[in-house]
């Protein structure tokens, strides 16, 4: 009732512990809680786009979400609990690869767009995590099929280290091919800054680009609020935004934007 109330009143994602999990540890409840609560408008953002492409095609099949322990859940109960979801994608591609293999005992590996995932499946089952899902730094008490991720993909940044060197990820990236195909103008800025061959310690060949528009319950500051009135027009260098903002670019302040999947960057990437 309580959070009916408080929904009600502030139009906010509100998320009740004894309803995710039963773990007793409370850092994992209070980890597991916010990110259900974080979670919620990006899963009602996809959901209702899938609604959208079903209503396109003409398809009135119930939409069901497969869950991190490779259970379905109804769009209803995904929309309430998303944080459900986590490990969902690998969870299906363990499901697909043991009925396309027709094998018993294998090893599940999973190349997507931000990770590597493996799984290890045994006698026809898969091992559930025993102590819930750990995503980075949050560690929640979700249970899920105990996969173990790796943050490299074909959507992992490269990016220089402080040695003039190359790293790969775990930082996710548009892939500048992908960009450049919505917005070609970023040729000529990419052939520009080639032409000039000067050197910097950051990547100058970084472009930001708006992913989506802030929720009205968001509060950005004024630096954020310009970088994102810089590029409403379409994607910038790091350069290009830094002088938009008149600012560094050393000074470019977007990890908030893009936790919040805001903004987004593009960078060379195993893709490209």
């Amino acid at each position: 009732e309580l959070k009916k109330r408080l929904r009600a009143e502030f139009e906010l994602p509100v998320a009740a512990a004894h309803e995710l999990t039963v773990e007793i540890n409370s850092m994992r409840r209070a980890a597991t809680t916010l990110l259900n609560a974080r979670l919620t408008p990006l899963i009602d953002e996809l959901m209702k786009a899938v609604r959208a492409v079903m209503a396109q095609k003409g398809i009135s099949a119930p939409l069901m979400i497969v869950r991190g322990d490779g259970s379905l859940m109804t769009d209803a109960f995904a929309a309430e609990y998303p944080v459900e979801t986590l490990l969902s994608g690998p969870a299906s591609s363990v499901t697909g690869a043991m009925r396309l293999s027709g094998r018993p005992d294998m090893i599940a590996v999973d190349i997507g767009g931000t990770t590597t995932d493996l799984a290890m499946v045994r006698g026809g089952l898969t091992q559930m995590s025993s102590d819930g899902v750990d995503v980075g730094a949050w560690r929640t008490g979700t249970r899920a099929i105990q996969i173990k991720t790796i943050g490299l993909g074909g959507d992992s940044a490269v990016d220089r280290d402080e040695r003039g060197g190359l790293t790969l990820g775990p930082e996710r990236a548009q892939p500048l091919c992908s960009l450049a195909k919505e917005y070609p103008g970023i040729l000529s800025t990419l052939e520009e800054i080639e032409l000039d061959g000067s050197y910097q310690s950051y990547y100058r060949g970084t472009f930001y680009k708006i992913l989506r528009r802030p929720g009205a319950h968001m509060e950005l500051n004024g630096h954020e609020q310009k970088l994102i009135a810089a590029l409403e027009n379409g994607p910038l260098s790091v350069d290009q935004l830094a002088k938009a903002v008149g600012s560094r670019p050393y000074f470019i302040y977007s990890d908030r934007l893009e936790k919040l999947g805001i903004l987004i960057k593009s960078k060379v990437t195993p893709t490209d």
